[in-house]
């Protein structure tokens, strides 16, 4: 399993070279509370593989997963999954949505107070 810091992520984001899938694997309430812009929702648990497979079918796609903060293992154990089921580029954001909120870093969800904004540079 790699892990992947939040300036390596967003410079990942922001360029060219980004072909990848975004995913959240925490809970669909928390989802859609609040999320990184353009994540998508997988979270972990029963169903986990079935819709892993159907968000992110191509396995040697880059696939970044992030869960609520560095505490939280659930994106750690995603990506686990991942690789026992084949794929090969599978990257962890260990700070989780906690860093990507406070480096202010664009959201999206119900309980997002103002739009999206995206800094300078950043664009998903």
């Amino acid at each position: 399993m790699r892990t992947i810091s939040r300036q390596e992520l967003v410079d990942w984001l922001d360029s060219d070279e980004w072909d990848g899938v975004l995913i959240d694997v925490l809970p669909e309430e928390s989802f859609r509370d609040v999320h990184a812009a353009g994540a998508i929702n997988v979270p972990l648990g029963d169903e986990f593989e079935r819709r892993v497979r159907q968000a992110a079918p191509d396995k040697v796609r880059n696939v970044v997963l992030y869960c609520g903060s560095s505490q939280c293992p659930a994106s750690q154990e995603a990506a686990l999954k991942m690789e026992e089921m084949g794929y090969s580029r599978v990257f962890v954001f260990k700070g989780g949505l906690d860093e990507w909120q406070r480096a202010g870093l664009p959201l999206e969800g119900e309980k997002v107070e103002a739009p999206a904004f995206s800094p300078p540079g950043f664009d998903i």
